[in-house]
């Protein structure tokens, strides 16, 4: 939950502890906090092309050709390095 703002306090005059303010509002968010989220993805591997896709449909696809691999939606190129690195450029803006 996010906590009451100090303009709210000074204009109730009130001293507050925890959530108990008047000007508290919950979000529907407020009810999973404390929560791991946790988002459901899935890509197709259908030879050199990689479609993803997430729980709400189609994402994005892309190519892949040995260590070079480019994302259709980003258009970022990327390439794998040898170890724990990778290279890839910055994609659309």
């Amino acid at each position: 939950m996010r906590p009451p703002s100090a303009s709210c306090a000074f204009q109730h005059g009130e001293l507050l502890v925890g959530n108990s303010s008047p000007c508290h509002t919950r979000s529907p968010d407020d009810r999973f906090e404390g929560f791991v989220k946790f988002r459901l993805h899935r890509t197709l591997r259908l030879g050199p092309i990689r479609i993803h896709v997430t729980e709400r449909g189609f994402s994005s696809w892309g190519v892949q050709l040995g260590r070079w691999s480019w994302n259709a939606r980003t258009r970022r190129h990327t390439v794998d390095t040898p170890g724990w690195g990778y290279v890839q450029t910055r994609g659309r803006r």
